[in-house]
């Protein structure tokens, strides 16, 4: 692949996606700052163009065939930018996966996803857009994960679960097949899910239980 790709971000996501991109050598164009206190100008040897103000501009200078990765560290900050570069501007999102990542044949993937080292995902399995998939998580026979969904690393999904959108899942946390995780659910490392979790419930544990949040 030789169209270039701009990552948004400068932090240790950014970062990431960068080590990604090169192990597939593919063309990073360059970084957009979240913000204009940059103290560098470049991360291992990659400029840093401006701050997301200065978007447009370089969003036209790739051209459509451009890409763009988003990562924004703050959650709610890069699903609002993400919703301004499709409201706005005729952005391309691309995937990022990592070459020691498997995916079935069968798997769906979305846009915008990152995928690190060692991930699985299983047949029949599907991912929705702008989801991150942290080292060695498993992804089992026909588990549906929605948009913006975090999981960290060595989880475990059991198959036939659904996740809906804006989960966060702890590292280390194992998930039993054919549980629900609710919208906005977050889930503590290294619990173990046995069974449906709620709307925006926060649950943490062996097994997991409701915790409350003051």
């Amino acid at each position: 692949m030789k169209s270039p790709v701009i990552i948004v971000g400068t932090g240790s996501l950014a970062q990431l996606a960068l080590e990604i991109l090169q192990r597939n050598d593919i063309l990073i164009y360059g970084f957009l700052a979240e913000n204009k206190l940059s103290m560098v100008n470049e991360i291992n040897h990659i400029p840093i163009l401006g701050n997301i103000e200065d978007e447009l501009h370089y969003l036209q200078t790739i051209g459509k065939n451009g890409h763009v990765f988003v990562a924004i560290e703050q959650t709610k900050a890069r699903q609002q930018y993400i919703k301004q570069l499709i409201n706005h501007h005729e952005a391309s999102f691309m995937n990022l996966v990592h070459p020691f990542a498997q995916m079935a044949i069968t798997t769906k993937l979305g846009l915008g996803n990152l995928l690190d080292a060692g991930v699985s995902m299983s047949p029949n399995s599907s991912l929705g857009n702008h989801c991150h998939l942290h080292k060695q998580v498993v992804i089992e026979y026909g588990v549906t994960i929605q948009d913006f969904v975090q999981i960290g690393s060595g989880s475990v999904i059991g198959e036939q679960t659904i996740v809906e959108e804006h989960v966060f899942i702890g590292p280390g946390s194992t998930i039993i097949a054919g549980i629900h995780i609710g919208k906005g659910a977050r889930i503590g490392a290294g619990s173990v899910v046995l069974e449906s979790v709620k709307e925006k419930e926060v649950i943490l544990g062996n097994p997991a239980k409701p915790v409350k949040i003051s």
